[in-house]
């Protein structure tokens, strides 16, 4: 990846990216195919803002996003990951490209472990859509008797696998998730020939100019370490080597770190076997830190602060208690506490946070994708604009617009709502508010993505 130079001196797109200004930390963190919010933040900062790391550190899907990133040392190579990055998001939905089932969840069939796994994996998949902020009535909102699967789905897994016994032999066997990672592992090492997802130059990411930390959690030792630039294992404190050997690889980190448990196996390194980063530091600002970045972006994939409950919790059944508690309250302070790192530091840290929910973690819609990618590229724009609070907010605002209405009037083109007499209304909305938001980006002097004409335009049956 290295650039031709003149023989008068290189140019200026192929110098490698130094600290003749502060040393610029990138931190990218978890959230599966939420991540694709990161894939658009990372195609601003790179290919407008400039903004070159050098100091990189990621958590589950941001650690893989880290690997892909960490290809680059030159502007011009920042520029070129950035459409390598948004392609592999986009491929790794394509069933069987990233990840398989184990063979005894496909045994299960349409028993009822296996629809509940289904629809657990589902629900993971689409979020409910935003509902219209202007409109008093939703065209899209679920019947109230169809909660959707609840968040326990899975758990019903352990109560009914003896209904087939060869299954729960298999299962005994390879217990120790639901899928696997396998097609990713064999295209990042360039193994699979005819996989769309392009395999990784470990040679290219352990050249000098960047360090990088990939969150990952031991599950013996109980704690945080780090798979660095040159796939060996470090401490907590971002530089002390770990025990054990050999070092496992930036591929194996980049794994390692998105092996959520239960969903993918735990995998062994060095002395320990580890899971998905996310578990204890969702959001990795602490290495950067460690590691003198003294002017940060941080990237998020997921909401940084906690949804509102959904029901009443005093009379909530045991399971729904224990899901709000350990997915929810205890994740989303672990993401403050996270960020709070910076507090006693004097480092300025630039927040770019999604508020639409927009994809699932276990996501596969390439659309709803694409819509999340431009929504990271309009809100990681925002907060290079220079802008004042009161624009800022504005403009981030009408960013959030943009992309529910977008998000909605995915849904109106597929046929949902159709039959609803407020049908047109809803679409019409829709459109009116993806204009109004891009007007608001013009107003403020601010550039779109280059398609951005083209997003209220989307073909709607019957309105």
């Amino acid at each position: 990846m290295t650039e031709a130079a003149p023989a008068t001196g290189p140019a200026p797109e192929a110098l490698p990216v130094t600290a003749a200004g502060p040393r610029r930390g990138l931190v990218l963190s978890g959230g599966g195919a939420k991540g694709s919010f990161t894939a658009g933040a990372v195609d601003y900062l790179f290919t407008r803002a400039h903004y070159f790391p050098e100091v990189l550190t990621g958590t589950s899907i941001g650690s893989i996003c880290s690997g892909i990133i960490a290809q680059a040392r030159t502007p011009a190579e920042f520029t070129r990951v950035t459409a390598t990055l948004r392609d592999t998001i986009l491929a790794m939905g394509t069933p069987g490209a990233a990840v398989v089932p184990q063979a005894w969840l496909q045994e299960l069939g349409a028993t009822r472990s296996g629809k509940d796994i289904a629809a657990y994996l589902e629900a993971q998949q689409t979020p409910p859509p935003p509902p219209d902020p202007d409109l008093d009535v939703d065209v899209l909102a679920p019947p109230a008797a169809d909660a959707g699967p609840g968040p326990h789905n899975l758990m019903s897994l352990l109560g009914s696998m003896a209904l087939r016994p060869h299954i729960l032999r298999e299962m005994r066997a390879h217990d120790s998730s639901i899928m696997l990672f396998d097609p990713f592992a064999a295209a990042l090492r360039g193994e699979a020939a005819d996989s769309p997802i392009a395999a990784l130059d470990v040679a290219a990411v352990a050249r000098p100019g960047l360090d990088v930390r990939l969150t990952v959690t031991a599950l013996n030792d109980s704690c945080i370490r780090y798979v660095d630039q040159n796939g060996a294992i470090v401490e907590r404190d971002a530089r002390t080597p770990a025990p054990g050997a050999p070092a496992p690889g930036v591929i194996e980190g980049m794994l390692a770190s998105s092996s959520v448990p239960t969903v993918f196996p735990p995998r062994r390194m060095g002395d320990d076997v580890y899971v998905d980063g996310g578990i204890v530091q969702n959001i990795p600002l602490a290495p950067a830190l460690e590691l003198g970045a003294d002017e940060v972006v941080v990237v998020l994939s997921e909401q940084r602060l906690c949804p509102p409950p959904t029901q009443d919790y005093a009379t909530a059944d045991a399971l729904s208690v224990l899901y709000r508690a350990e997915s929810y309250v205890a994740f989303f302070d672990q993401q403050r506490r996270d960020l709070e790192y910076a507090d006693g530091a004097g480092v300025p840290v630039r927040l770019v946070e999604p508020i639409v929910d927009v994809v699932g973690a276990f996501d596969i819609s390439a659309d709803r994708m694409r819509i999340n990618m431009d929504y990271g590229w309009l809100r990681a724009c925002a907060q290079f604009g220079d802008l004042s609070a009161s624009n800022l907010a504005a403009v981030n605002d009408a960013a959030d617009r943009i992309t529910a209405a977008r998000a909605r009037l995915l849904h109106f083109a597929a046929g949902d709502g159709s039959s609803h007499p407020a049908f047109a209304e809803s679409v019409a909305s829709a459109r009116r508010q993806i204009e109004e938001g891009l007007a608001t980006f013009a107003d403020a002097g601010l550039p779109v993505p280059a398609e951005a004409g083209e997003w209220a335009r989307l073909a709607v049956p019957s309105a």
